[in-house]
């Protein structure tokens, strides 16, 4: 009977080990680009290196005055990325945008409603990959991720003729689920003044808790908490947060997006847009005109 029990025991301690080990997988799903990707002609790629790991990170900018030189991953050397290389008659942009994608989607996901933004705005789009993602190196995780962000911002301040602390200035963030959640701690860690987040969470706590239940939760070590980073930028009152949330979201539901704007009790800072009808897959499809009209205004 001990011998029963102590095997017992060994396979549901090798059953948590497994599960706390790989929960990546039930979290994170990265899709790579085939080097012939056609949208790759549509955007410049930048590479740069976040704790030893290769990242590529893409600009598109709609400023009217033609196309930049369009650069296959595979022929960029590494001085396309250097500050000092950049033209003296580049025109910096009045606004970038840095767009993150969710669990599922990749950087260049993004370039069909950016390329329906007002060229006549003189906007900047950071389209942004996370680590094992597209052609990048490494594993997600909320450190590479942060961390990849913070290696980003000297490379694309060079390439868009801006100081680091001048990009910032202009920057804001545009995020998708998952990447909602690096849009607002982005926002709180460089001042951004402007976050537009589709479908988030409230924490990956919860969401771990809605997957598999509340012992297995805890186990949890990949933490993204936007009431954190909502909390944060109400204290700090001189952001916009618009919140579009489908209330037909069956993954994320819509009662977490309500929590999240219902955590500013003034309103001063947080805007809750329902977006009928619209579940989670599917929603910027069906924001588009809205999404598009503030990438164009703001």
């Amino acid at each position: 009977m001990k011998v029963f029990l102590l095997v017992i025991l060994g396979l549901v301690l090798l059953f948590l080990l497994m599960f706390y080990l790989g929960q990546g997988r039930m979290i994170y799903f990265p899709r790579s680009y085939a080097t012939n990707t056609p949208l790759l002609e549509k955007v410049t790629a930048h590479s740069y290196d976040s704790d030893g790991k290769k990242q590529w990170v893409y600009l598109l900018k709609r400023d009217g005055a033609g196309p930049p030189d369009r650069v296959s991953p595979d022929r960029v050397s590494p001085d396309r990325v250097s500050p000092d290389r950049v033209s003296p008659d580049r025109v910096s942009p009045d606004r970038v945008w840095w767009l993150f994608g969710g669990n599922g989607s990749t950087a260049l996901d993004w370039v069909s409603l950016v390329e329906k933004a007002d060229p006549s705005a003189n906007h900047a789009f950071v389209l942004f990959d996370y680590p094992g993602y597209g052609f990048n190196s490494g594993r997600p995780g909320p450190k590479a991720i942060f961390q990849s962000v913070d290696d980003a911002i000297p490379v694309v301040a060079g390439q868009l003729a801006l100081e680091p602390e001048a990009l910032m200035n202009r920057s804001g963030g545009m995020g998708h689920s998952l990447g909602c959640a690096v849009a607002l701690d982005s926002a709180n860690r460089h001042g951004w003044s402007r976050v537009v987040a589709v479908s988030p969470f409230t924490t990956m706590q919860a969401m771990a808790e809605r997957s598999v239940g509340g012992l297995l939760s805890k186990l949890l070590s990949h933490h993204y908490d936007n009431e954190v980073s909502i909390d944060a930028l109400v204290e700090r009152g001189d952001a916009r947060v618009t919140i579009f949330h489908g209330d037909a979201d069956n993954i994320v539901p819509y009662e977490m997006g309500r929590a999240l704007a219902g955590r500013d009790e003034s309103g001063g800072v947080v805007d809750l847009v329902p977006v009928p009808r619209a579940g989670h897959n599917d929603i910027i499809g069906a924001l588009e005109v809205e999404l598009v009209a503030i990438l164009n205004a703001e």
